[in-house]
């Protein structure tokens, strides 16, 4: 799925298709709210879904902008925004694991989750957040976002996307 196709379908789910109501730069916006709450969903629940691998070749490198957390134990210490490799050897390399944050898309992006049904959770989610911008009824969004965070935890605990880190 890519963003512009997720776009259509929010558009679709709000009642918008004549493109009166929201601009798709408001429904960007949108959908890039709902990318970070479901990654930070996975990250917390430790999902492999959301990892991504660095190779460090120095004693102090700086982190990439998206890191988040280790993947594993690793012997480094991370403090701000630079990581310090306990036991380094002139000449070594090691890849560290790391949970990435997801960096926002734009209309021409892939959406940014490999699993189509992280995708569909999420284009769920950015549709109730534009109801919410256009002060739809949203009495049931309580009930949805419970919905949406079983959905997620489901497929993190399904095999779908991982139950965990290594």
């Amino acid at each position: 799925m890519n963003v512009s196709e997720a776009l259509a379908d929010i558009r679709f789910k709000i009642h918008d298709t004549d493109v009166i109501e929201m601009t798709d730069e408001e429904l960007l916006i949108c959908l890039n709210e709902a990318i970070q709450y479901v990654a930070s969903y996975l990250i917390a629940a430790n999902s492999p879904a959301i990892v991504a691998d660095m190779v460090v070749t120095a004693e102090e490198t700086t982190l990439p902008a998206n890191f988040v957390k280790t993947a594993g134990v690793f012997p480094i210490k991370v403090t701000g925004n630079t990581m310090l490799w306990l036991d380094y050897e002139e000449g070594q390399t090691m890849k560290v694991r790391y949970f990435a944050s997801c960096t926002p898309v734009s209309e021409t992006d892939a959406m940014p989750f490999d699993h189509d049904a992280l995708n569909q959770i999420t284009v769920r989610l950015a549709a109730i957040y534009a109801g919410n911008q256009l002060e739809a009824e949203i009495a049931q969004d309580k009930a949805l976002l419970d919905e949406i965070n079983m959905a997620i935890a489901q497929a993190a605990g399904s095999g779908l996307v991982g139950g965990g880190a290594s």
